[in-house]
């Protein structure tokens, strides 16, 4: 028996488009910013890229949201002095912020998209 099924998501286009919005974001380049500041300005259209796009299937949603993760850690290589060599250093970074402050981003709050590293 032939089961068929057909489970709604986010198309390959559309999450393109929002990668290459998170690169026109520059984030990377806001160093006078504060991370809170940045979130402010990212949260509106991140929740609706989650309310829109994820209204079915959210895990397709996942690997635009890591995208962002890596965004945020390039940012704060930027931004800080003993983390501009390591982007690993500037990723852990993140995670700790992740873990003291998992409501930041509105990715690591309704997806749980939140940056993880084991030392």
């Amino acid at each position: 028996m032939l089961i068929m099924r057909f489970e709604p998501a986010v198309s390959k286009k559309a999450l393109k488009r929002m990668r290459q919005t998170m690169r026109c974001w520059a984030v990377h380049r806001r160093t006078g910013r504060e991370l809170d500041e940045i979130a402010a300005h990212l949260n509106p259209v991140i929740r609706g890229w989650i309310n829109y796009y994820g209204a079915f299937g959210r895990s397709e949603l996942n690997y635009s949201f890591m995208h962002l993760n890596s965004v945020l850690a390039n940012w704060a290589k930027n931004k800080f002095k003993r983390m501009k060599r390591s982007w690993k250093r500037a990723y852990f970074w993140l995670c700790g912020v992740a873990k003291r402050e998992p409501n930041l981003f509105a990715h690591w709050e309704l997806l749980k998209i939140v940056p993880t590293a084991e030392r």
